[in-house]
């Protein structure tokens, strides 16, 4: 891939194509194992596998939908808080706790509804998974706190 570092930001235009050929290739010729719940159903099946197309008309619309809801509530009450707004405004706390309550619609969906789920939830329930995620959790706090320290001396 071109650096945009040294050349700048024209470059965008000269990696556009490739990504848009190399999208297109990915659409045309992966192919996904499939998920136990569509082999009863689909019969598109092909042995084992299906293609990416026939696998993204099975997409969670309604999850993916939520779940950018929840995520914009969210990023704008905590932009706005303390920024354009004190944090004990209202329309910070609606924000916040829509965010909370999208979040749970979303897990609702994703549990009950959803044929093919973004995040299928019993993913979450193993050990390794679990582990991953905490292990993740805190190499992103390391991170940030040494990332903090390397300012401390413009402070002081």
């Amino acid at each position: 891939m071109i650096s945009n570092d040294n050349i700048s930001t024209r470059a965008f235009f000269l990696e556009l194509p490739i990504a848009v050929v190399l999208f297109f290739l990915v659409l045309f010729t992966l192919q996904l194992p499939a998920l136990p719940t569509q082999k009863a159903r689909t019969t598109e099946v092909e042995g084992d596998q299906e293609s990416l197309p026939t696998v993204g008309l099975k997409f969670d619309i309604s999850g993916s939908f939520v779940l950018l809801l929840c995520i914009i509530a969210l990023v704008l009450g905590l932009n706005m808080a303390g920024n354009d707004v004190p944090w004990s405004h209202p329309l910070i706390s609606t924000l916040l706790c829509l965010s909370i309550v999208l979040l749970g619609i979303f897990v609702y969906i994703e549990i009950h509804t959803a044929a093919a789920p973004l995040i299928p939830m019993n993913l979450l329930r193993q050990r390794s998974i679990a582990s991953l995620n905490g292990a993740e959790f805190f190499k992103s706090m390391g991170i940030m706190a040494v990332c903090r320290l390397s300012f401390i001396s413009y402070y002081y």
